[in-house]
């Protein structure tokens, strides 16, 4: 089982600004059809007018495996050693 780190980027249709959420998720695979169906049955928020995105609002996703320091730089905890 694997985290990864998985960037939302969409544009509001209402205040018109860049928006960018970042999730983390363990996987066993990384399978981007699967990451897109997840994804487009989640509700976003603007992070900046913080109003709802209506469906079908054009979002881009990027992937990245979890590293500790890319999750440090992101405000997430440092996952525990296993």
């Amino acid at each position: 089982m694997a985290s990864v780190i998985v960037s939302v980027r969409v544009r509001c249709p209402f205040c018109d600004r860049m928006s960018v959420e970042h999730l983390v998720a363990e996987t066993e695979r990384l399978d981007s059809k699967q990451m897109a169906r997840v994804l487009a049955r989640q509700p976003f928020e603007c992070q900046f007018c913080l109003r709802t995105l209506p469906d079908g609002t054009r979002a881009d996703a990027h992937a990245e495996v979890a590293t500790p320091d890319r999750l440090k730089e992101l405000g997430f905890p440092s996952p525990r050693p296993n």
